[in-house]
């Protein structure tokens, strides 16, 4: 491998790291998991650098995180910026459509891929001792609870199992 690809190959791998450790901050502030996890303490420890200027500026939106989802674009577009700029030397004019439309199939891409890991964890945990772990402990609520105030929550609505 040569130098320039294996550069390529760890900011790749490192904005991907990122990315997907944001995502997993909006996913559990989506579904109002218990902060004081190991896990969630090292995801918001991971994010707060870079989330918490942009959250000054970026209010939430129903208990959305806007600002973890801004920060995902921006590091998409980060990201493909200097890929581009290792692999050609340069930036080509005219880049702005075709960073457009990179980004939001990279957006696509990596929430599509997030449910799928999630769906095979949580099969795989169904086959163990651990399947009534999972929402009880992380987030000390049930999992019918968090789906219920997480969609109720997005549409504006009460939930009356709360």
């Amino acid at each position: 491998m040569n130098p320039q690809g294996a550069a390529v190959f760890l900011i790749d791998f490192a904005f991907s790291v990122y990315i997907f450790i944001v995502l997993t901050r909006f996913v559990l502030q989506l579904a109002r998991a218990d902060f004081y996890n190991p896990i969630s303490q090292f995801v918001l420890r991971a994010t707060n650098p870079l989330l918490a200027p942009l959250r000054r500026i970026i209010p939430g939106y129903r208990g959305l995180d806007i600002a973890s989802l801004v920060l995902i674009l921006i590091l998409i577009v980060v990201k493909a910026l200097m890929l581009l700029t290792i692999q050609t030397g340069g930036l080509p004019a005219g880049i702005g459509p075709q960073l457009l439309v990179y980004t939001l199939r990279e957006l696509a891409s990596l929430i599509l891929d997030y449910v799928f890991w999630a769906v095979l964890v949580r099969v795989i945990l169904s086959w163990s001792r651990l399947s009534g772990w999972r929402w009880s402990r992380i987030s000390g609520r049930s999992g019918s609870g968090i789906r219920c105030r997480t969609w109720s929550g997005l549409r504006g609505e009460s939930c009356s199992r709360v």
